[in-house]
């Protein structure tokens, strides 16, 4: 189903994933990184705004993180502040999207979700720190990804994206 392409991986695969989001908005209608989710090339200085991404519109993103990834695991992520590479990729996130800074939150064990959804109440971005967890991805944050964020979106043929059936503005 064309209309149906993820993206989806863990630590390196992460890094893909979000690149993927990125660089190929025409072709992923969203995308889930867990445990590593910069852009290659973020540590060497590497300025996102200098490039060219989203030539075909924003992609959702959820990001699945442990809150004891000795890489990427911190216990909150909002207030957004600080310098850590989860930091930075959420505030380019936000700036890119124009999401409201105040997101929803909420907790469904083990994971802390802090959501960040556009004008219409699309969740745009979702960030997970789940409880325990090192630099993984447990079987269940897969099924979690797709069942509760992946499976919303699809686009049609001309590339318009849709957030369960309804048209992304």
């Amino acid at each position: 189903d064309k209309g149906r392409i993820y993206a989806c991986g863990q630590s390196s695969g992460g890094y893909m994933t979000a690149y993927c989001a990125l660089a190929a908005s025409d072709i992923f209608c969203a995308a889930a990184p867990w445990s590593g989710f910069s852009c290659p090339g973020l540590m060497e200085g590497f300025d996102y705004k200098e490039a060219r991404f989203f030539d075909h519109g924003h992609v959702p993103i959820q990001l699945l993180v442990g809150k004891k990834d000795n890489f990427f695991g911190q216990d909150s992520v909002y207030p957004v502040e600080g310098d850590s590479q989860l930091t930075k990729f959420i505030i380019f996130i936000l700036e890119e999207y124009g999401l409201k800074e105040n997101p929803r939150q909420y907790t469904c064990a083990p994971i802390d979700y802090t959501v960040w959804e556009d004008k219409d109440g699309v969740p745009m971005l979702t960030v997970g720190l789940v409880n325990d967890m090192p630099h993984a991805n447990y079987p269940e944050e897969s099924w979690i990804s797709f069942d509760q964020f992946l499976c919303k979106f699809s686009m049609d043929q001309d590339g318009k994206r849709y957030y369960m059936g309804v048209p992304i503005k």
